[in-house]
């Protein structure tokens, strides 16, 4: 058993990609894992079914889809990893309401909500890790104006989370991926190569390269880090 055995840990987005690997790393470190998802339920119970944990499901997008979640968690939860998010592109003349709704509900309010209602009944200790990402520092391509937003706003929130939750020793971190080996955005994607360009390392990060810090920042060896910014980009724009 681990220091954190009989701890649980929550990972939004947890069915494929970076959520994933999140869950697979958590469980690994002896945490019991809720596995959230929204669409693909068999990729969400193959995870879980994988590391021994537990599904749950909500849909994000949805104005009250934070709530929502938290209203169906049967425990107190030690660990949160905002994982779950949308990308959507456009130049702002051609951004439609449903774009922005959507990126706003899955990226912000979501995190929010869910955020503020886990943390009520969060143990003293407990951690929140956000995955924002390198576009949340700097609007890098053309089109990219929501998003950026997006990941934004997160880095306020937890930054002013990690001031509202010190006083219980609640930790409060962003994980800021650069390019990553996804479905979503695969190696060998029509746009890797610009990606790859913007890195000093030359490459993509796997997923598992950012559930390591992930795993770090939930640690106790980070339990004096919070307010942080870690990004996991190899080098990206530097």
């Amino acid at each position: 058993m681990t220091e954190s055995a009989r701890r649980t840990a929550l990972v939004t987005g947890a069915s494929r990609g970076i959520g994933a690997a999140c869950a697979r790393r958590l469980a690994a470190d002896g945490f019991d894992v809720l596995v959230h998802y929204n669409a693909r339920r068999d990729r969400a119970e193959a995870v879980a079914s994988e590391i021994g944990g537990t599904v749950v499901h909500a849909d994000l997008s949805q104005p009250n889809g934070g709530q929502t979640l938290a209203s169906r968690l049967s425990r107190p939860i030690d660990v949160l990893v905002n994982n779950a998010g949308v990308f959507e592109s456009g130049i702002i003349g051609d951004v439609t309401d449903r774009q922005f709704e959507d990126v706003l509900n899955v990226n912000v309010r979501a995190v929010f909500y869910l955020t503020r209602e886990v943390t009520r009944t969060m143990p003293d200790g407990g951690r929140i890790v956000t995955i924002g990402s390198v576009g949340g520092k700097a609007a890098q391509f053309v089109g990219n104006s929501i998003y950026s937003m997006s990941k934004f706003a997160i880095r306020g929130l937890s930054a002013g989370w990690a001031r509202d939750l010190g006083p219980r020793g609640i930790t409060s971190n962003v994980v800021q991926p650069g390019p990553v080996d996804t479905d979503l955005n695969p190696a060998t994607g029509d746009h890797s190569a610009g990606q790859v360009a913007l890195t000093s390392i030359g490459r993509y990060a796997t997923a598992d390269e950012v559930a390591a810090a992930v795993s770090f920042l939930c640690s106790s060896e980070a339990a004096y880090i919070t307010g942080a910014e870690l990004d996991v980009a190899g080098g990206w724009g530097v």
